[in-house]
């Protein structure tokens, strides 16, 4: 057991590096949709008010309507990116680091998701990674 420093240390290296990566694809999303959700406000906003023939309290709330579906969209794809961003990060970077880890160290898989678990609060995103199959065999 006088591993287990090392172990903790690349554990949290890993979720370090998995919340880093979901963090920057959810504000690139959400910066993303949010100009679009502008963009489109603007231009319906802009319809309205032709339409509408200056009517101030109509273009008041949807206006607000705009500003509020634009937020839940934006919420949402950025919810979707950052999942696709973290399981993509994790197949592509960290499962293959970890495979590596276990040639420098005598662990496997189940002793290196009981140590993660232990160390990482349950919805960190390597503890959630974790659950995701890999086509590896355990015993």
């Amino acid at each position: 057991m006088d591993n287990i420093p090392s172990i903790d240390e690349f554990i949290e290296t890993s979720n370090q590096r998995l919340m880093e990566a979901g963090a920057k694809a959810a504000e690139a999303a959400f910066g993303v949709v949010s100009w679009l959700g502008v963009i489109v406000g603007g231009f319906v906003f802009l319809l309205a008010f032709i339409l509408v023939k200056k009517n101030w309290i109509v273009l008041a709330m949807i206006t607000i309507g705009l500003m509020m579906m634009a937020i839940v969209l934006a919420s949402i794809l950025a919810a979707r990116a950052k999942a696709a961003t973290l399981r993509a990060t994790y197949e592509r970077e960290i499962a293959p680091a970890i495979e590596q880890f276990f040639g420098s160290q005598a662990i496997g898989w189940q002793e290196f998701e009981r140590y993660a678990r232990q160390t990482l609060p349950e919805d960190a995103p390597l503890c959630i990674s974790l659950k995701i199959p890999l086509g590896r065999t355990q015993p």
